[in-house]
């Protein structure tokens, strides 16, 4: 196991992590995928229970996990750098860029796989994580947001954000949501929201409200406080989610039966199979190899990958008629 601290530019924002090594010991040494945290507490602070006890959780189920301390408006927490209100949010979401960057530019170095990383954001970090996701080029491959606030025009205790509901599209990457009907922080009217919003876009989600518990319930185990057995069921739900989504396991936008391709299918599984590749090489010679060389496009279906790039309507019928001979 690897710890290590360090600090990113432009503001000075701590990323921490905890990775594994490889060994001949370990039944699984490829790259892992990981987790990107984004505490919650209100752009103010980054709190503790929302850090550590989350990664540490991740790590245990297989993931490389790191915490992001990102600019907040006070100084109660270390590694975060201290930022005025109007300033906050966009040094914040700087912060989560470099974050992301970081991880991708030194995948190898910290034996993570690129391709399968999730940002993982409570309350204001899910705001974070969302903002991130659909307003910058600096995409995840996955995002898990808990108990976050997601309305446009919002106003975090000063804290002004960019409206986000406008900016989802189909290269918005796929979403777990979950939070609690009783929070009286951020009603959960903001998580059911986002998830009409993606689900009208087609963007693969996942969304739950438990019935019970309040709002910063974190892992709601013992470890964090607030304890409700139901709403703990979050975290295996959302490891589930990923684990469906990174291998388009009986996800019908995945198409993933290998022998039986189409235009459904996952564009890294028919970069896979020859005759398919062949295929869409002869209708779109110039976008063939984007399909497994794009982290995005790798785990999205080719239907929503011509739809993406434009692709000519006659082309892509032709490649659904050679698919459907290869059946």
């Amino acid at each position: 196991m690897r710890y290590f601290e360090t600090t990113l530019e432009p503001n000075g924002a701590q990323l921490t992590g905890f990775c594994y090594e490889p060994s001949v010991t370990l039944p699984e040494s490829e790259a892992k995928p990981c987790v990107l945290v984004f505490p919650g507490g209100a752009y103010m602070h980054c709190v503790d229970k929302e850090a550590d006890p989350i990664a540490m959780a991740y790590l245990a189920r297989g993931f490389n996990a790191f915490i992001l301390r990102y600019c907040v408006t006070g100084d109660r927490t270390p590694g975060c750098p201290q930022k005025p209100a109007e300033e906050v949010f966009s040094c914040a979401l700087a912060d989560a860029q470099s974050a992301i960057r970081y991880l991708r530019e030194n995948a190898a170095k910290l034996h993570l796989d690129p391709n399968r990383i999730a940002t993982v954001g409570f309350s204001a970090g899910a705001n974070l994580s969302a903002s991130l996701n659909l307003l910058t080029e600096d995409k995840a491959n996955a995002m898990i947001l808990g108990y976050g606030a997601y309305d446009d025009n919002l106003s975090i205790r000063d804290v002004k954000t960019e409206p986000l509901f406008d900016k989802i599209d189909q290269t918005t990457p796929p979403a777990f949501l979950f939070a609690t009907q009783p929070d009286a922080t951020v009603p959960c009217i903001s998580t059911l929201r986002m998830a009409v919003q993606l689900v009208e876009a087609g963007v693969p989600c996942e969304s739950h409200v438990f019935v019970s518990g309040d709002h910063g319930l974190a892992l709601a185990t013992h470890t964090t406080g607030d304890e409700n057995p139901d709403a703990a069921k979050w975290l295996d739900m959302s490891v589930s989610f990923l684990s469906h989504v990174w291998s388009g396991e009986n996800l019908l936008w995945g198409g993933l039966d290998r022998k039986k391709p189409d235009l459904d299918t996952r564009c890294d599984i028919l970069a896979a199979h020859s005759q398919a590749r062949a295929l869409i090489a002869d209708r779109f010679p110039d976008q063939v190899n984007l399909l497994n060389a794009n982290p995005f496009f790798s785990y999205i279906s080719f239907r929503r990958f011509a739809s993406i790039m434009e692709l000519d309507p006659a082309g892509v019928a032709a490649v659904e008629e050679g698919l459907r001979q290869l059946r």
